[in-house]
């Protein structure tokens, strides 16, 4: 393999998906699993065999890439915005079992107009706010909302979601609980509001890696779409939420020059880990041969580490290295090599810069 690539084990994915499916399935949640994670169509369809009800996805062009695949239950978790998305929506929606969300009254006429006038209906989940500032309506206003969305021929409201991003900005297992039963105790007021004023709520989706390892505490939803935990990263590793060995997927590098004792370079730069940090930890990446090195700074084709004493690398050397945060280099490589235990084979990241 040359470097720098990715690499996964395919036991561990296996392991995290069967974790992931029996601990929701256990509590009455139905795991509907984050595409924009892996963008494997060979991964989603593990997934789906493994459990999965359906698949979510973060655009137009992923929605896309899964029905091309064959995937015929998705999940479009991102407003579409625009004359020439909403086409690509209608289209889409005649080849697979689709709902998508809400969090605008222009978003959800562009919606309605869009398949009214193509004779159709689009089922549509409402994004409520989960705390973030970014999107979503308040319980305040969720009601006033639904009437709208309910007053439009061409949507079918069938339920809300949200997404509780605020948990990645905690420590500790007592506060990660109490964010995901505000996350539970949100969606099922927003229930209870709309049933109340006769509107029917059959889905009620959350979604977070981290609140779905609390499926105790988000009894009374109905799916839940974790996304990372397929791969995990240092994002949840730093927590102490997981092990090393629940990270399945690594980055290969080699180190290409070593200017001192205490500083080596490898060819995975910005381009290859991506710039995002941990919250909870230094550098760019957790190097599983050396976990006390860091990976202090990056060019766009170089990583630089700072070596404790005593750590002992030449030129040449691989490492493997566990990215901060997967999502975001997954995106960045077109394949990935998969370990089998035997072998490994390489095989297309499929939506990969698929982000429209």
């Amino acid at each position: 393999m040359e470097t720098p690539c990715i690499v996964i084990n395919e036991a561990t994915v296996r392991r995290n998906i069967q974790r992931m499916v029996a601990g929701l399935r256990a509590h009455g949640i139905a795991h509907r699993p984050h595409f924009k994670t892996h963008k494997s169509v060979r991964l989603a369809k593990m997934q789906l065999e493994m459990g999965a009800a359906g698949i979510t996805c973060a655009s137009l062009g992923e929605g896309e890439t899964l029905a091309d695949g064959g995937v015929t239950d998705i999940f479009l978790a991102y407003p579409i915005i625009g004359a020439r998305k909403l086409a690509r929506l209608v289209e889409l929606s005649r080849r697979t079992a689709l709902c998508t969300v809400v969090n605008s009254i222009e978003g959800a006429e562009g919606l309605n107009a869009a398949f009214a006038a193509a004779g159709t209906r689009i089922k549509v989940l409402i994004e409520l706010d989960g705390g973030m500032g970014r999107s979503g309506i308040t319980l305040d206003n969720i009601n006033a909302f639904a009437q709208a969305i309910t007053a439009l021929p061409g949507l079918e409201l069938i339920g809300v979601m949200t997404y509780r991003g605020n948990i990645y900005q905690n420590r500790g297992e007592s506060e990660y609980v109490a964010e995901t039963r505000k996350e539970a105790a949100d969606l099922l007021k927003a229930q209870r509001q709309l049933q109340e004023i006769g509107i029917q709520v059959d889905v009620i989706s959350s979604g977070s890696s981290f609140s779905s390892k609390f499926p105790q505490h988000l009894q009374g939803l109905t799916e839940a779409r974790a996304g990372t935990y397929i791969y995990n990263d240092v994002s949840q590793l730093s927590t102490g939420m997981i092990q090393v060995e629940d990270c399945a997927l690594t980055v290969l590098a080699t180190v290409v020059t070593c200017p001192d004792k205490n500083h080596a370079v490898i060819d995975a730069g910005s381009k290859t880990l991506s710039s995002d940090l941990a919250k909870h930890g230094p550098g760019y990446g957790y190097i599983l041969e050396h976990p006390n090195a860091t990976i202090e700074k990056l060019s766009e084709e170089h990583g630089y580490l700072r070596l404790p004493d005593g750590t002992q690398l030449n030129v040449g050397d691989t490492l493997h290295i566990i990215p901060n945060h997967v999502c975001a280099v997954v995106n960045l490589a077109d394949t990935y090599w998969a370990f089998d235990g035997q072998a490994h084979t390489e095989h297309p990241v499929d939506a990969r810069g698929k982000s429209r």
